[in-house]
């Protein structure tokens, strides 16, 4: 699931409590926002440091790349993982 970007956390909010239940690929600092944080890993999101050097970055292609294996070849029981593009909030005018 590729989502349009988001303009706060309450579309994320949303998602998370919604009918769908989607991990997320979310930035690492995400882990330590109270509630949100445990939720998300909850739901087996993949967090993306975004300040990481190729190989780091290289494993969360790969992190991405097997979640959605498991869901189509596996048959596991895995959320669907939901990809904001642009990878952060806006304020509605710009990036």
């Amino acid at each position: 699931m590729v989502a349009p970007n988001h303009v706060s956390f309450y579309e994320t909010a949303a998602l998370i409590i919604g009918d769908i239940h989607p991990a997320l690929v979310a930035k690492i600092e995400t882990k330590n926002i109270p509630v949100v944080g445990k939720l998300t890993v909850a739901l087996q999101s993949i967090y993306v440091d975004r300040f990481a050097n190729k190989e780091t970055r290289d494993q969360n292609v790969q992190q991405i790349t097997d979640h959605q294996k498991h869901i189509v070849e596996d048959k596991q029981q895995f959320n669907p993982l939901c990809i904001f593009p642009e990878g952060c909030t806006t304020n509605g005018r710009g990036l």
